[in-house]
């Protein structure tokens, strides 16, 4: 049985800078990693602070009453950040379903959670109340 010489039958790796095989190769895959690296980290540090800053303003129609041909009361709970303007529009629709009113009314701001009765005037008989939306300012 012969015996086959490594380094001669596949070659012998480099050590240099630029030989594939050594130190110079890893530098650039080093550097590459830290580059990548820092740009996760200042992404995870820029999403963590833009999730704590936001001012966010969540409504619910808890309930509603239609008082007369004319008049809808809507029983809103708004959630918000103290000392946050917000708004909220709530709408009625008839029976085949135009739209018979529609108002925004402002939320206090001293508070942070606020449930208040609206009164909503329609042009004809309502049926219903509807929460379009709360927003800041």
């Amino acid at each position: 049985m012969a015996t086959t010489d490594i380094p001669a039958r596949y070659g012998r790796a480099g050590r240099g800078p630029g030989s594939g095989g050594g130190s110079g190769s890893n530098r650039g895959l080093k550097i590459l990693g830290a580059l990548l690296g820092a740009a996760l980290l200042a992404f995870v540090g820029w999403s963590g602070v833009s999730y704590l800053q936001r001012d966010d303003v969540s409504g619910q129609l808890v309930s509603y009453q239609v008082q007369n041909g004319h008049q809808v009361r809507a029983l809103l709970q708004v959630n918000k950040s103290k000392g946050m303007a917000a708004s909220c529009t709530v709408r009625s629709r008839a029976r085949d379903g135009s739209e018979v009113g529609r108002r925004t009314v402002p939320i206090a701001k001293d508070r942070d959670s606020v449930t208040e009765w609206v009164s909503l005037r329609t042009t004809s008989k309502a049926t219903n109340a509807e929460l379009v939306g709360c927003s800041k300012g």
